[in-house]
């Protein structure tokens, strides 16, 4: 008589056990490293929310935790956040801006040029104008300040001309003296104020016509002033 052995390890309940197991660990892998950048976003956050931030990342040193790595890639998730209040990623632009990081004016340059870069609040965009004016020697920034000056925010174009002015450098007069006949008094007075910071002599003809002939009494005057600090 032949007796019948039921197969206990059914090959493909085995193969089905198997997938089901290494299943179960890659989602708790996934959930767990998904929670753990969850926290240091939201960490991240909560330190910008607080009044006294700056003290915080530049005082005490939070910043340093920031400059590279998974910290900087959360940093400048936090920027880009749209989700966020515009007051937070203001925030996170600008300690992105003094991490020191060789990528920040590749990623604050990416910012600018980029026209749905929240484009429905025109300070977020200002201030990343803002930030590039912390990099000076770099011909690509001087570039995307120029493109800048042409955004059809008026917030963002006067922190572009700005910038163009604390970077200092010569290569951005030509430009900023053909802004010495904008429309738009602020930006006179912005392109003014930045060929005085930049101090380049060439200007002065310019800024002396100007002086003499612009419509605006404060322009004039701004005109005046600066020509006494080009040499």
């Amino acid at each position: 008589m032949i007796s019948y052995k039921p197969n206990i390890f059914n090959k493909e309940a085995v193969v089905r056990l198997i997938s089901t197991i290494f299943l179960v660990l890659f989602l708790s892998f996934f959930i767990c490293v998904s929670n753990l950048h969850a926290s240091a976003f939201d960490r991240l956050v909560h330190k910008l929310e607080q009044d006294n931030w700056q003290e915080v990342f530049y005082k005490k040193g939070e910043i340093n935790k920031y400059k590279d790595g998974d910290g900087f890639k959360t940093l400048v998730e936090v920027a880009e956040n749209k989700g966020l209040d515009w007051h937070i990623r203001i925030k996170a632009i600008r300690v992105l801006s003094h991490t020191n990081n060789i990528a920040v004016p590749d990623v604050l340059m990416h910012m600018l040029y980029n026209p749905f870069f929240n484009h429905e609040c025109p300070a977020i965009k200002s201030s990343v104008a803002e930030a590039l004016g912390n990099f000076k020697g770099d011909g690509r920034v001087i570039e995307a300040l120029i493109y800048a000056t042409n955004d059809e925010e008026l917030l963002v174009r006067e922190a572009a001309v700005d910038s163009l002015g604390k970077v200092g450098d010569k290569r951005a007069v030509k430009h900023l003296v053909s802004l010495l006949n904008h429309k738009n008094v602020a930006i006179r007075i912005a392109s003014i104020r930045a060929l005085g910071r930049i101090g380049d002599a060439s200007a002065k003809d310019y800024l002396l016509l100007v002086a003499e002939n612009d419509s605006n009494e404060t322009v004039r005057k701004k005109a005046k002033d600066t020509i006494k600090l080009l040499h």
